[in-house]
């Protein structure tokens, strides 16, 4: 119940798709990729509604303090020829305690993937899972009507707070075909599921296959996706039009890469001289998408200033009762580790424990301190308990406060910039056009010729 607040707070949205698929009372495989550490095993294991069994890196479990830890868990070690070749030996016995545990309706999830990394893209399948999957049944005379699902972890960033997670759930998937083969020939078996669990999961999340070009789309995506939207008729209100913007922008670079060469080259080069000169001023991305909206560039004319004044109290508030415990869970994170693979889950770990703490650390200063100013009993009795309830909704205004301010700051910086250098901020509202053009032009392209 933690977790699951936790990751809710953690993420500012979170869409889950296809969770209805999900067996209840099954022998079952769950297959995700692996792009945040300890981050994708929490919210799958948190947002699946199902019991699971997890297998994880062997080295994980040195000392026995992390061995208990994990074991409560229900974290299974697996050991790597590459890490610790000295234990693969005992991955027999916990593959056959694998196969006990489906034969018993259960779930595991395995990231076929074996490590994590922050990217675009599936790295080589391990045939791990595909071992397991069909040595379960083996074990079973083949008639566990083992199934595995594949799941798309598609996150905004996962290592920053407040941004943004979209589950992809693939329906179950039987690997009965794969079992004559099995019997007959186990390499190729194991093989031939490998590559059919691989083409599965790239079904659910988005693919760059080129590392050079995940730069491009996501510059692309940036300044492109709302015209995008429109085009494809998707409906903003729903999280998932922003995962099937980026699937489809990347199947455009990536099909002119090898179709069109000059033409990424083309992107390339009048998008970074674009990025350049908003780089050079300060200037967020989206800042001249929402040029043309009728209430000018100062934002919300009054309404903003009234917002202004009024939120202050409630800003200041939530920074000060706030900002200690925002704090410390990215400062020892960054201690702790240089992988960025790591920080989203340390950060998420860190913050369940300092928010916690220091709420109750302040409400007992609250209590002791200012409780009996009030000469109602009553509400001597309840002031901490109020003052509870304020602390995350203020920490929470306040972000969004902040965000307020800085879209307002770079509205009149650009104002400021009109009158000042009007011809520099003419030569870049014309050269995003120019932009907006081109790519429009290259995703018509794109669709003919996909079509065709």
């Amino acid at each position: 119940m933690l977790l699951r607040l936790a990751i809710k707070v953690y993420f500012r949205d979170i869409h889950i798709r296809n969770l209805k698929h999900i067996p209840k009372n099954e022998p079952l495989l769950v297959l995700p990729n692996h792009q945040s550490a300890f981050m994708d095993p929490i919210v799958i294991g948190t947002l699946m509604q199902r019991s699971l069994f997890y297998l994880a890196r062997g080295e994980s479990f040195n000392g026995k303090l992390a061995s208990f830890i994990f074991k409560r868990l229900h974290m299974i070690p697996i050991y790597r020829q590459e890490t610790a070749p000295e234990l693969v030996h005992k991955n027999e016995e916990i593959f056959r305690e694998c196969y006990k545990h489906l034969k018993n309706n259960g779930a595991i999830l395995i990231f076929p993937e074996g490590t994590s990394k922050t990217e675009h893209r599936l790295r080589k399948i391990k045939t791990g899972a595909a071992r397991i999957a069909l040595g379960a049944e083996a074990a079973n005379n083949y008639e566990l009507g083992l199934k595995f699902i594949p799941v798309g972890l598609n996150y905004s960033n996962p290592h920053q707070f407040q941004t943004k997670l979209f589950l992809n759930f693939g329906k179950p998937i039987s690997i009965e075909p794969f079992l004559n083969e099995f019997k007959n020939d186990e390499y190729k078996a194991v093989n031939e599921l490998t590559d059919f669990i691989r083409q599965k999961l790239e079904d659910n999340i988005v693919i760059v296959e080129n590392e050079e070009l995940d730069e491009l789309i996501k510059q692309i995506e940036l300044i492109y996706k709302s015209k995008i939207a429109h085009e494809l008729e998707l409906d903003k209100s729903q999280q998932v039009w922003e995962y099937l913007i980026l699937r489809d922008i990347s199947k455009m670079v990536s099909f002119f890469h090898k179709h069109d060469l000059d033409r990424v080259k083309a992107f390339q080069e009048k998008i970074q001289s674009y990025f350049n000169k908003l780089s050079a001023y300060d200037l967020p991305v989206d800042i001249l998408a929402t040029q043309r909206n009728k209430q000018g560039f100062v934002g919300r004319g009054v309404n903003t200033i009234i917002y202004l004044i009024l939120g202050l109290p409630f800003f200041l508030y939530g920074v000060v009762n706030n900002y200690i415990p925002y704090w410390i869970p990215g400062f020892f994170a960054d201690k702790i580790t240089k992988k960025e693979d790591f920080r989203g889950s340390l950060v998420l770990s860190f913050g369940l424990l300092s928010f916690p703490i220091f709420y109750l650390l302040q409400c007992i200063l609250i209590q002791k301190y200012l409780g009996g100013i009030f000469s109602i009993p009553v509400f001597d009795n309840w002031l901490w308990f109020f003052y509870l309830l304020s602390l995350p909704f203020t920490g929470f205004f306040a972000l969004r406060y902040k965000e307020r301010i800085s879209k307002i700051i770079h509205s009149w910086k650009l104002v400021s910039l009109f009158f000042t250098k009007r011809r520099l901020v003419t030569e870049v509202i014309h050269e995003r056009e120019e932009l907006l053009e081109s790519l429009e032009k290259g995703h018509a392209d794109y669709l003919l010729q996909t079509k065709a």
